[in-house]
Formats: C-alpha cells, sequence, structure tokens
C-alpha cells in the first residue's frame, strides 16, 4: 500500500518573499531539516519517515547497547542505512512494488540490521561501514532455500523483486 501523498501546489508567504512549491517539495525540505548534515538522507516519502527515525536513533545507543558487550553503531553504519533505505524506496515505487517498513535493530558488530518478511520469504540486510549484505531466506534448508551476499546496486532490484512475488 502506498501513502505517498500527491502534489498539490500551494503557496508559502514571508514578509520578504513569496514562493511557490509542490507539497511534496515541501514536506522533503521539513524532513531533511529534521537530521544532521552530515547523517541525512534524502527522504523522498512519508513511508520512509519512521524507519529512517529508527535508524538515525542507533547512534545514540552506544557500546554494549544490549547489557552485553556489543559493538556500538557507527555513525557511518547509520548514514549507510539511511541512505540505502531511500534507495530502496526509491527503486520499489519505480518497480511498482509495495513498500513494507522493515524490522530495525542492530547486530552485535555494530551493523544496522534491516529485515522484512512476506509470507516464508524472509530478507536481512546487514549494513556496516563499507558495505550492506543480504540472506535471502525462503526455507530451512540452509544448502537450498538460502542465499547471501553483497547488495550492490546489481542486487537491489532483483532482491526486492524477489521478496515482493
Amino acid at each position: 500500500m502506498n501513502y505517498a501523498i500527491p502534489a498539490r501546489e500551494f503557496y508559502m508567504y514571508s514578509p520578504s518573499q513569496r514562493e511557490t512549491q509542490t507539497a511534496t517539495d515541501a514536506l522533503r525540505n521539513i524532513m531533511a531539516s529534521m537530521f544532521s548534515p552530515n547523517t541525512a538522507s534524502v527522504v523522498n516519502e512519508i513511508p520512509v519517515t519512521s524507519t529512517i527515525q529508527k535508524i538515525r536513533s542507533m547512534q545514540s545507543w552506544g557500546t554494549n547497547w544490549d547489557g552485553v558487550e556489543v559493538t556500538a553503531v557507527s555513525a557511518k553504519a547509520v548514514a549507510n542505512a539511511m541512505a540505502l533505505i531511500d534507495q530502496l524506496y526509491s527503486i520499489a515505487t519505480q518497480l511498482n512494488i509495495d513498500w513494507n517498513a522493515p524490522n530495525v535493530t542492530a547486530s552485535s558488530l555494530g551493523e544496522v540490521v534491516l529485515e522484512w518478511w512476506n509470507h516464508e520469504k524472509k530478507l536481512t540486510l546487514y549494513v556496516d561501514n563499507e558495505q550492506a549484505q543480504y540472506v535471502k531466506v525462503w526455507g530451512d534448508d540452509i544448502d537450498t532455500e538460502m542465499a547471501d551476499g553483497p547488495l550492490d546496486e546489481t542486487a537491489i532490484a532483483p532482491t526486492l523483486e524477489w521478496l515482493g512475488a
């Protein structure tokens, strides 16, 4: 289900000038201003907002965030995950795949972990300072019903199509 707000024209007034913007542009400006410039992702639509906020909040978790000796999630991993969510949402929209917000957490290695389920299919993404890795699961057999690898630009669309099918 797509909850994107259709673009409508409206006028914003200020004492010094009158500007015309689409509602979508205005929302992008508001959402972008909520994030610091160092970790900001371009937020395209409202459906990704809560996911971006959850990812961004990981910067405050610190070391041992789960009460056990675990690595803190780095600002770079957070920035990478926010950019990836924006990219995933944009591609899903282009491919006409319904967007469902992922479960957001972190690994003990300080990676941002994003996870989706669609019936028997499960997609888990591990995002660190350098790259994103995926794990696709569609059954119990580790040899024949699971796959993993780097989530580079060539793997994003097929991975989203696999999950959405």
